[in-house]
């Protein structure tokens, strides 16, 4: 065999090499995009840049909010829009849910103002954080898990507060299912029952699992905080986590100039005149690697 050959043939061999080095990885992102055709969001994601729609039970409006991979199944969480009925104080309901290989699984909620934010999987089990009824939760395996602090904020009247005109001209600025709404509370009130609702919220916004522990960033009232199987650590300080990592015991938590080493802040932003914008947290310690996608 002349030089030539033996050449062609490394060659040969090593673009082969590189050529399945190269495509190895799979890259998976989700999201949604505008369609002209109806004016509406539709929830998708892409593999390798090939989109993929889900399906969203007729929904017309529908959102992607956070993706993983396990074993080979595809895990989508987002949400979708449905109308309220007639006795709805919201014309538009945001149902959660999440995808597991394109089909759609909805969540339970109790309120109109919900949606599934993050996703994390260990073993067999699926964890989606995010709100319900304006209340910080995570669901594991499909239960709602309520995060909201019991002792958080007081509760105040729907009717509260407002004068007779006022009350007029709230009815009308109403829709006819917020009208009906409307009609419900009154019933409700003339009947003696209670016509309160907290006014504070709180929010869940990434999740991470580590062997038996569940860990979820979000907050209260503009406050920054953490869970820790349920248990809430006050951050306090006025900021919105953006993501959460667990690594050799400690805790790291994103925030908008700044994160948290198991409660302890370090500043990010040094140059006040310099915008910045950070959406992300990873950490690595050694071979433990954990890592959580959330929305900015």
């Amino acid at each position: 065999m002349n030089k030539a050959a033996k050449l062609l043939i490394i060659a040969c061999v090593l673009l082969s090499f590189f050529s399945c080095e190269k495509n190895t990885a799979d890259v998976y992102i989700a999201g949604y995009y505008y369609d002209d055709n109806d004016y509406n969001y539709k929830a998708c994601y892409w593999k390798n840049g090939v989109k993929t729609d889900l399906s969203a039970n007729g929904s017309k409006n529908s959102t992607a909010s956070a993706i993983t991979v396990a074993e080979g199944d595809i895990y989508i969480a987002g949400y979708y829009q449905v109308k309220g009925d007639l006795f709805s104080i919201s014309p538009v309901i945001n149902r959660p849910c999440y995808w597991k290989n394109g089909v759609i699984i909805d969540l339970p909620i109790s309120g109109s103002a919900s949606s599934a934010e993050a996703i994390a999987v260990a073993g067999s089990d699926v964890y989606i954080a995010g709100w319900d009824n304006h209340k910080a939760c995570y669901w594991k395996n499909g239960e709602l898990i309520d995060l909201h602090p019991a002792d958080l904020g007081t509760k105040k009247s729907y009717f509260e507060d407002l004068t007779v005109d006022e009350l007029i001209e709230k009815i009308d600025d109403m829709s006819l299912g917020e009208f009906f709404g409307f009609l419900n509370a009154l019933s409700w009130l003339s009947n003696d029952q209670d016509m309160s609702h907290n006014r504070t919220s709180s929010y869940a916004n990434a999740i991470v699992v580590m062997g038996d522990d569940v860990y979820v960033s979000g907050g209260f009232e503009g406050i920054a905080c953490y869970w820790k199987n349920g248990e809430m650590t006050d951050l306090s300080i006025e900021d919105s986590p953006r993501g959460i990592a667990v690594a050799g015991g400690d805790i790291y938590i994103l925030g908008e100039d700044c994160y948290w080493k198991n409660g302890k802040r370090i500043n990010l932003r040094k140059n006040r005149n310099a915008e910045y914008s950070f959406v992300a947290i990873a950490v690595e310690n050694r071979k433990q690697k954990s890592e959580i996608r959330n929305r900015q």
